[in-house]
């Protein structure tokens, strides 16, 4: 898996999947190579177990998770000091469904109400909140 992300936010700007990368693949680059950087994850065979098996070279844990995830970025960004993929706090995510909802009626955050923000913010995250109790 490869991850493009922003130098000085640490936002996921795209992502190619996969667990071995061809030399094609590893030219491939997203966004501006002078403000975007990328971590890439291949994937090695080790044995696990007495098996042979194909396991994240770098970060395993968060590797497999993030293999089975659509749409990294809503979710995950990187640590720009450590280079590592961590989750969003629950505010950033919810302040990002914001300016998405935002960006889809045509109309930009900076020009919002910041009360009127604060409100859907509250709502936005009353919602997550429903959703993930109706989950658990």
């Amino acid at each position: 898996m490869m991850i493009f992300y922003e130098k000085d936010t640490g936002k996921i700007v795209g992502t190619v999947n996969g667990r071995i990368h061809s030399p094609e693949e590893m030219r491939m680059w997203v966004g501006d190579k002078a403000k975007t950087e990328r971590i890439v994850c291949q994937w090695v065979e080790k044995s696990v177990d007495g098996k042979k098996a194909l396991v994240p070279e770098n970060d395993p844990e968060m590797f497999e998770k993030l293999e089975t995830e659509r749409m990294v970025g809503r979710r995950y960004k990187v640590d720009t000091k450590t280079k590592k993929v961590i989750e969003k706090t629950q505010s950033e995510i919810t302040q990002d469904e914001v300016r998405r909802a935002e960006v889809r009626k045509g109309r930009k955050t900076r020009k919002s109400n910041p009360a009127e923000l604060e409100e859907k913010i509250k709502a936005l995250e009353n919602r997550i909140s429903k959703m993930e109790k109706d989950v658990k």
